[in-house]
């Protein structure tokens, strides 16, 4: 949901270049003319797919951290009690490396990480995400109304039947999992906040919070 709202905005905001002159064509897709429709609706899907090729998963995991700071407080307080119980605990999602990767990249960071292992232990989930069947649960988790111009866009051409990973780089892109990504996230939580730690502050998971974390999940060598 956080996701399809704030690609909502981006349509509104740094990227109204890309979808207002699409406007036309979105007229002429719903007019009753077979030829003008379909010339419409052509214009329209090259700039959907423009649009969407605009969209990193750095995009997305910075819109998680600055639009849901107060879930990503109960999830690291959550693991904090659980861990001082010694009770096992599960961090899940739809694809096992978006917000997943994100609260685990958090909590290592709490746990003493530096950002180029933190980086290294994301990058270990490429693999699995470029997989066929990482493929396509990524393919269920988009939006309904993107999901089948998606899946059309990533199909093989009927005359090339060689099996290949992805045909749509951007939806590779997506289904991967690349260090870079953190790297460019930390730059820019550095950036906005100063760094993780006054970022965490901002969102009501302060030093203590933070030190009973690490405390909870971490041992001495």
């Amino acid at each position: 949901a956080t996701g399809q709202k704030r690609l909502s905005r981006h349509v509104l905001t740094d990227r109204l270049h890309l979808t207002l002159p699409l406007l036309p064509f979105r007229i002429m897709r719903a007019l009753p003319v077979p030829g003008v429709r379909a010339a419409g609706g052509f214009v329209v899907d090259r700039g959907v797919r423009r649009f969407l090729e605009t969209i990193e998963l750095t995009d997305v995991y910075w819109w998680i951290l600055r639009e849901r700071g107060d879930a990503l407080r109960g999830v690291l307080s959550d693991l904090s009690e659980a861990g001082k119980a010694k009770v096992p605990t599960l961090i899940h999602c739809a694809h096992g490396k978006d917000r997943t990767g994100v609260v685990c990249a958090v909590v290592l960071h709490v746990c003493g990480a530096d950002v180029e292992a933190i980086a290294s232990d994301y990058a270990l989930s490429d693999e699995w995400g470029c997989s066929p069947k990482g493929q396509d649960i990524m393919l269920q988790a988009m939006p309904e109304r993107f999901r089948e111009r998606i899946k059309e866009w990533n199909s093989p051409p009927e005359d090339d039947m060689e099996e290949q990973p992805f045909w749509w780089r951007q939806f590779g892109r997506w289904c991967g999992a690349e260090a870079v990504t953190i790297v460019e996230l930390w730059r820019r939580i550095d950036k906005r906040y100063g760094s993780m730690d006054a970022y965490l502050d901002s969102i009501g998971f302060d030093e203590t919070n933070r030190a009973e974390l690490a405390a909870a999940l971490t041992t001495e060598a």
